[in-house]
């Protein structure tokens, strides 16, 4: 019974008394003499223009340890001394960086240009703006608002996109727009 109820104890047996003994400490394997000794790194993250990065992913190189930079982007971690840090962010390039025992480490994020391209999102999957047909309309709000004066978003849309029908319930204050994108049919039955 004691064996099943205090598995990580030892025990003995005197004159009638049991009495409990913590099992030894485990001798550490080779390994973990050989490990560097933990640091905690810290830093901010900004741009080339001085502008801090929130929402930065900060990994450790072959692990799945990491963190993610804070409002005014700072982060700390705690690794190996001689671990690496990848810093990565959508709309700038990655970047690697040696720890090698520092414990403050900035970091200036360029963007990249070459994942700027625009991409637009369809119902079904994701694809470059140049390869789509004649089925995706845009708007650019600024345009349209001008000094036009809007209530809300159907206002805002009646009349200014190719296949896209506004329509309201009633012509009282409030009432409910409908929206009806490329006709009332569909292969489906509407």
């Amino acid at each position: 019974i004691l064996n099943r109820i205090l598995p990580d104890c030892d025990y003995v047996i005197e004159n009638k008394k049991i009495i409990l003994v913590p099992v030894k400490a485990s001798i550490p394997e080779e390994n973990d003499i050989f490990q560097s000794p933990q640091i905690t790194v810290t830093g901010v993250i900004s741009d080339e223009f001085g502008e801090v990065l929130p929402g930065v992913n900060i990994n450790v190189l072959g692990t799945t340890q990491g963190v993610v930079s804070d409002l005014d982007g700072r982060y700390h971690v705690t690794l190996p001394s001689d671990a690496t840090l990848v810093f990565s962010f959508v709309g700038y390039t990655r970047q690697t960086i040696v720890v090698d025992g520092q414990t403050i480490i900035n970091v200036i994020l360029k963007e990249d240009t070459q994942l700027m391209e625009e991409v637009v999102v369809v119902g079904f999957a994701k694809q470059k703006k140049s390869n789509l047909t004649g089925s995706v309309s845009s708007i650019k709000v600024g345009e349209i608002l001008g000094d036009r004066p809007v209530v809300n978003t159907g206002n805002l849309l009646q009349g200014t996109m190719p296949g896209l029908q506004t329509t309201i319930d009633s012509g009282e204050p409030g009432g409910e727009y409908k929206f009806n994108i490329r006709g009332t049919t569909s292969i489906n039955g509407g």
